[in-house]
């Protein structure tokens, strides 16, 4: 590790502190998006069961300020004969978590974009230090060329290795916030049949 920083110069450990804020928010969103896919399956096979008492659930769910409890919350403080006014207050609460869905994947798309621009960067100095080299002592010396090549390298590596996990994390993680967005919306019917009973 110490060979590659020496090597690559401090343009690799900025490349090495943005793999580092990466790795967070990957472990961090995958966290929070195993949760939440576990409680929408759990609201969703709640849901489907015309004959389980869900009221329960819902204070519970209100209590932990979790998005269905505000979707039931939203629905039951409109009257019954206003379906689409309660239809309209359960999809605004959907919306109202969207900020929270994708909190720090900003960070992931930065990462994906600035780690290949710092490779490049590191990748034209090690080519200034090459070209220096050769200027001063010719050609004929191969380690003075060495070392600037080997700059260049390192950082043209080191930003795609961080840019290429960055740019799949995130579309994964977008990918799934569209999909509990659309499990959250599918139950929108339900969650306005069951507060008007």
């Amino acid at each position: 590790m110490l060979d590659v920083i020496e090597k690559g110069g401090w343009v690799i450990l900025t490349i090495m502190a943005c793999s580092l804020v990466a790795c967070a928010v990957i472990i961090e969103r995958w966290l929070y998006y195993r949760s939440a896919d576990s409680q929408s399956a759990k609201i969703r096979k709640l849901l489907a069961d015309p004959a389980q008492n869900v009221e329960q659930t819902f204070a519970e769910e209100n209590e932990r300020q979790s998005v269905y409890g505000k979707m039931w919350t939203a629905a039951a403080a409109i009257p019954a004969c206003e379906c689409d006014a309660r239809q309209n207050a359960v999809s605004d609460a959907i919306r109202s978590e969207i900020p929270a869905l994708e909190r720090n994947l900003y960070l992931l798309t930065t990462a994906a974009t600035v780690a290949p621009l710092l490779g490049l960067l590191g990748t034209v100095l090690g080519m200034i230090k090459t070209f220096q080299a050769a200027s001063m002592t010719g050609l004929g010396n191969p380690q003075m060329l060495a070392a600037g090549i080997s700059e260049a390298l390192y950082n043209t590596a080191g930003g795609l290795l961080v840019a290429i996990p960055c740019i799949i994390a995130n579309n994964h993680f977008r990918n799934r916030v569209e999909r509990l967005l659309h499990w959250n919306e599918s139950c929108v019917g339900e969650i306005v049949r069951r507060t008007g009973v």
